[in-house]
């Protein structure tokens, strides 16, 4: 009988890349976040995340696949302010978790804002998301 090899450890997290020179800073100057896909997003602007959320004004929309659709249509939306970055769960089905950068979790209640920290991890559905500090 042949074994197979103990199962690899998660990588940690890469770093956030440096962000370009920024003309003048905005409330949300600084922070970025790692979406599923790999792909980083400045938050100098909200984000509305889901599987195809509906546009709003001054909001960014951000659509993930989900071929399991465990996140709702319109499950989220991530900013940052003069006090730093923050979530709200939109009434999603499946909710919205956050891991801070020493573990404390918290669940996402419908509509309230949850204050985020350098580090933190944000799950939703099936995904996850990092927020963090570029640079």
């Amino acid at each position: 009988m042949q074994r197979s090899a103990p199962p690899a450890a998660p990588l940690p997290p890469a770093p956030f890349p440096a962000a370009a020179p920024v003309p003048a800073p905005g409330a949300g100057a600084g922070w970025a976040v790692r979406l599923p896909d790999g792909t980083v997003a400045d938050l100098d602007a909200p984000l509305l995340i889901g599987r195809n959320p509906d546009p709003q004004d001054g909001v960014r929309v951000v659509a993930v696949a989900d071929p399991g659709r465990s996140v709702s249509k319109t499950h989220l939306m991530l900013g940052a302010d003069e006090h730093g970055p923050w979530v709200v769960d939109r009434g999603s089905t499946n909710g919205t978790l956050v891991t801070l950068a020493d573990g404390q979790r918290i669940v996402c209640l419908p509509d309230r804002r949850v204050r985020l920290a350098d580090g933190s991890l944000v799950a939703f559905g099936d995904l996850a998301l990092a927020v963090g500090l570029r640079g």
